[in-house]
């Protein structure tokens, strides 16, 4: 009995002094970080970055975003841009010259500089008044507010840089109905508007398929390629219905494009458009004076403006052989001299460069230096690059430029295979360049 007892009594004092030692334990040694109520599980260090109490979050520092560093900062393209005053092009530009073509021969008008020819009928006319057989078209857009693409732009987003107008000037000659031929087989896409220029007695007209955005005018021979592009642009105030432009002529060939580039020829051109960039063709000559060759113009809404504006038709010519600083430049008047068209194409860059804004071209060599004034500077030498052997002892590819100036018969037999050859390929502009 007393063994019994004994053995109760022992078993109650281990269980008191167990009681004892929790309660030391929980009361009164609790290690630190671990107040408050006895039965949370983990407390993370304060050292931890994302340390949180297991029951509670811990409310997030409020960032004023007015204030905050990591803002976006606002972009360069949000504001308006002030063209540069002084009428010089910046050192990361390329600059080009302008040449201009006679609509009314196979020969160059205007380009280093050929003989005037007998294709034009030298009479000037009434350029608001030219017949009409078909009526262009603008889109529905006719905003007349300059349209400034920032950045770069596809064919196939037209609604990004909006609606682009392409101007093909054409006058009878072999050259011309090839490179015609060539242009509607391989250039004519749905992503742009045309419109044909005939100029004189063709029947090349009938050549131009029957499509939504095509359009075909005819006209007499006269005003020069400048000056009759000028005449269609104005009419009915075409022009203001786009917010990008691209001017060519029958005297080049193209598009041309390797096969494994899937680029839009048209992109290629108008991408080079920038807020500061208002001119872009395929190739410079710097003389007389530095401008880009107009065989092909890629402009957009605020350069056009400046080409069409009489206003400043004498803000970019000097006296020069050609004519003097009185007379017009761009596209803004009718031509009716082989001379007045020559001066007129290659002041049209100073036009441009007066208002404050660069120009560009897709010519590698003139990209060699920091500016092309310094390109010029540094080849004193180099006149017109599309005369044989002229381009530093070779010819220009058409992969580097797109389109080739074929009128001069150059690489003939070259560019003959290299048509053949482009032509016998199944991609053409209506898959590259895509439909608005």
């Amino acid at each position: 009995m007393l063994r019994a007892y004994a053995t109760q009594k022992s078993v109650v004092c281990g269980v008191l002094a167990l009681l004892w030692i929790w309660f030391l334990w929980v009361y009164i040694a609790q290690p630190a970080g671990m107040e408050g109520h006895p039965h949370f599980d983990v407390v993370e260090t304060q050292s931890s970055p994302i340390a949180e109490v297991a029951h509670e979050s811990k409310p997030k520092p409020v960032i004023d975003n007015e204030a905050s560093p990591y803002d976006k900062p606002e972009s360069v393209y949000d504001k308006p841009w002030t063209p540069n005053q002084s009428g010089t092009d910046h050192a990361d530009s390329m600059k080009k010259p302008a040449t201009q073509e006679e609509p009314g021969s196979s020969r160059d008008k205007s380009e280093t500089f050929d003989k005037p020819g007998t294709a034009h009928d030298g009479k000037d006319s009434d350029t608001s008044s030219a017949p009409y057989d078909h009526k262009p078209k603008s889109p529905a857009e006719t905003d007349d507010a300059p349209s400034r693409p920032s950045k770069s732009t596809s064919s196939k987003a037209s609604a990004k840089g909006g609606r682009t107008l392409v101007v093909y000037a054409y006058a009878e000659s072999d050259s011309a109905r090839e490179n015609l031929k060539y242009f509607i087989k391989k250039g004519l896409n749905g992503a742009a508007d045309f419109v044909f220029m005939f100029n004189g007695e063709t029947d090349a007209d009938q050549l131009i398929p029957d499509k939504p955005n095509v359009r075909v005018v005819r006209r007499p021979n006269t005003c020069y390629d400048l000056g009759a592009m000028g005449e269609v642009l104005r009419k009915d105030d075409l022009w203001k219905g786009y917010s990008r432009f691209i001017t060519m002529n029958a005297s080049i060939r193209g598009p041309f494009l390797p096969v494994w580039s899937k680029d839009c020829w048209m992109d290629r051109y108008l991408d080079r458009i920038t807020d500061e960039v208002k001119l872009v063709g395929m190739s410079i000559n710097c003389d007389p004076r530095l401008h880009v060759q107009s065989m092909i113009f890629a402009t957009d809404k605020v350069g056009m403006r400046l080409l069409l504006d009489p206003a400043l038709a004498t803000s970019g010519s000097i006296d020069d052989a050609f004519g003097s600083a009185s007379d017009p430049v761009g596209l803004s008047s009718c031509y009716d001299t082989w001379k007045s068209a020559v001066h007129a194409e290659v002041g049209t860059t100073g036009l441009i460069t007066a208002a404050g804004y660069r120009f560009d071209a897709l010519l590698t060599s003139i990209h060699s230096e920091a500016t092309i004034e310094m390109f010029c500077a540094a080849n004193p030498e180099v006149q017109d690059f599309w005369w044989d052997k002229h381009y530093f002892g070779g010819n220009i590819h058409p992969y580097e430029t797109i389109f080739f100036k074929a009128n001069r018969d150059v690489d003939k037999a070259f560019t003959a295979s290299l048509t053949e050859w482009h032509l016998k390929l199944k991609t053409d502009s209506w898959e590259t360049c895509g439909s608005s």
